[in-house]
Order: structure tokens, then C-alpha cells, then sequence
């Protein structure tokens, strides 16, 4: 199919120019796409023309992850996106917050500026090094250019928040090493796999798998017809938080047993995607379990109930509690924190 002319472009200026990578399909199949299936491949171009990137130039790439096709943009690719929107206003450089026990920094903030009604508003993230680094296997270009790795990822994060619209779906590649790991056994706790929330699950599946009972000992795990393990209790009537009703309730042995640091995590890393304010978040916590009438102990159950609620609670209701906790004084002692530490 022809472009069309300029004499029609300016005339008709809703008529989009055809991208020049267009006339190259054959050589992006075997190459920038090679592998991917006619299905992948379209979905592959879909994505391109939406997002007015080009392949060749990899501002947008589509790459084979456990034999399912996945599309990844490189951080100049949302930039770019960024930047054709007219309304980017520029970002601060990342700034790294603490060290691991390995010397690496243990987080990035980026702030994102973006015109809002004339004003410039920063649109701020933050990624942890232990949510997205792939391991000491494929960890090599993390181990070697840490700070650069870690505030690609906390700038594409502040980039999706600032620009939904234009960037849903779009994640770069240091985002998606994760999803090379191998997956957890059957049984096994969740952990804050940033992939497999990438990649697409439900977030009700996400929830099932968190008020999961650990996988047990070795010396336990000789199957015996009485240990079918009981389901999770529905939620006792009346247990709401800002208007939301807990999917499922926790087991009472949940109630004794401490939180695990995946639990931790998980908080952490829900609590900053649904926008919570971090010097809010413990207040909004403890006012949520307060309303299921349960104190901030630093359980397993209270831990799974409040990440229940973090998944699940819509815009509404986290504005509310966000608005109880200003109104609280928020800015809860972290070094009080019970959810602060925890173990496996």
C-alpha cells in the first residue's frame, strides 16, 4: 500500500503518514521478530502503530520469554511517547535511596513532570533492587551498571503513571528480566514477582495465592488423605474498609503466625503503584485493619488482608482511607513499623 501524498496529508491532516518500517515487514519478521508466531506478529505491529515506535530503530522490540511472545520498549521508546503527547515537562535525575547487603542501591526515585490545566506536576515512583533484579545469572549488566539498571526501571514506572493513556502495556527491558526466573514450584509462597504482574495475571489469582498456606517441611509433605488443607473463610459480615469487603478471610492459624518478607514486599510494591503517599502508607494500613477490627500485629493474616485490600480497593475507596490518614497526622514512627523487617 502506497503512502500517502503530502498534497493529502496536509488537506487531510487526520490521515496518519504510514510508518517507513512498514514497507520492511519480511525483514522485522526475521529479525527483530524472529520466532514470533503470525498472531504475535500482528499484535507485535499493533502495538507499534499505537505507540508510534519503530522496530528497526528498537525503540520497540518483541522477545521470546518462557515460549510466550513478549513486546518491551526501550526507555527511549517512552520518551519519545512521552514527548509526542505535548505535555511532558521533563524528569528530576533518579535518586537512590539506601544500599543492599551486596553494596547495590536498594532503591531509585524518578519524578516525572507532566502539564496538568497549565500546571507542571511531578509524577514520582520508585523501584527496589531486590523486586527487580533477575538474579546472579543473568544479573551481569546489573551487577555492573547498577544505579543506570534501577532508574531505567523507576522511570518507566513514573512514565506509566504520568502517561496510562498513551503507555498501558509498554514495559521496558530491565522491567522484564524477572519473567527469565524459573517459576516457583507448585505450593511454594508467593513472592513479589514484578513479571508475573506484568505478564498479565488476574490480580484475583494474585490475591487467592497470598492467603495461600506456605509450602510445607520436608518432613511433612507425605501425603495423607486427612490433610486436605480447609478453604479460606469467607469474610465475617460487617468486615468492610472504606467500603470494601475482603474477597476471602484469612485461616485462623494465619492470625499466629508472623508475616513473611514476601508479604512484605508485596505491600511495599502494591502500596507505591496504587499511589499511596509513603509517609501515609503505615496510617492507611493500620486504619484498614482497624476497620476489619483487627490491630496492625504484624501477622501473616492482617499482612494478607491489607494486600487483599491494596489489590482490589477501587479509587474511591483509596481516597478515602488516603484522606482518613492525612487527617490521622499520618507519618506513622517506621521504626515502630511491625511490618517493617519480617521473615521467611
Amino acid at each position: 500500500m502506497a503512502a500517502p501524498s503530502a498534497e493529502i496529508l496536509r488537506l487531510n491532516p487526520q490521515v496518519q503518514e504510514q510508518p517507513e518500517w512498514e514497507s520492511k515487514i519480511d525483514l522485522i519478521r526475521r529479525t527483530v521478530a524472529a520466532g514470533a508466531t503470525n498472531d504475535e506478529l500482528d499484535l507485535f505491529f499493533h502495538q507499534a502503530r499505537r505507540a508510534g515506535l519503530d522496530p528497526l530503530a528498537k525503540q520497540i522490540y518483541f522477545v521470546k520469554r518462557k515460549g510466550k511472545g513478549v513486546i518491551q520498549v526501550g526507555i527511549d521508546g517512552l520518551r519519545l511517547i512521552a514527548d509526542r503527547t505535548g505535555l511532558y515537562a521533563g524528569n528530576d535525575d533518579a535518586e537512590f535511596l539506601g544500599t543492599t547487603d551486596g553494596g547495590y542501591p536498594s532503591k531509585a526515585r524518578v519524578t516525572v513532570y507532566k502539564m496538568v490545566m497549565g500546571q507542571r506536576c511531578p509524577f514520582t515512583a520508585t523501584a527496589r533492587w531486590d523486586e527487580y533484579y533477575p538474579g546472579d545469572d543473568q544479573g551481569f549488566q546489573w551487577r555492573k551498571m547498577p544505579h543506570a539498571m534501577l532508574a531505567k526501571c523507576a522511570e518507566a514506572l513514573a512514565l506509566r503513571k504520568a502517561f496510562p493513556a498513551d503507555m498501558s502495556g509498554l514495559y521496558v527491558h530491565e522491567e522484564m528480566e524477572q519473567a527469565d526466573l524459573p517459576a516457583p514450584e507448585p505450593g511454594a509462597r508467593i513472592g513479589l514477582d514484578p513479571a508475573t504482574l506484568l505478564e498479565g495475571k488476574a490480580l484475583a489469582e494474585t490475591a487467592q495465592q497470598v492467603f495461600a498456606e506456605p509450602a510445607p517441611k520436608a518432613a511433612e509433605t507425605a501425603p495423607k488423605a486427612k490433610d486436605v488443607p480447609a478453604p479460606a473463610h469467607a469474610a465475617p459480615d460487617g468486615k468492610e474498609a472504606f467500603g470494601y469487603v475482603p474477597v476471602r478471610w484469612p485461616l485462623p492459624k494465619m492470625f499466629n503466625d508472623p508475616m513473611t518478607d514476601s508479604q512484605r514486599k508485596m505491600m511495599t510494591g502494591k502500596s507505591d503503584e496504587r499511589s499511596i503517599p509513603e509517609e501515609d502508607a503505615a496510617t492507611v494500613r493500620r486504619l484498614v485493619l482497624e476497620s476489619y477490627g483487627l490491630s496492625d500485629d504484624g501477622t501473616k493474616a492482617a499482612a494478607s488482608l491489607f494486600i487483599d485490600w491494596l489489590i482490589n480497593a477501587d479509587e474511591d475507596t483509596l481516597d478515602r482511607a488516603v484522606a482518613a490518614a492525612e487527617a490521622a497526622g499520618g507519618g506513622e514512627q517506621l521504626e515502630l513499623d511491625p511490618f517493617v523487617g519480617g521473615s521467611e
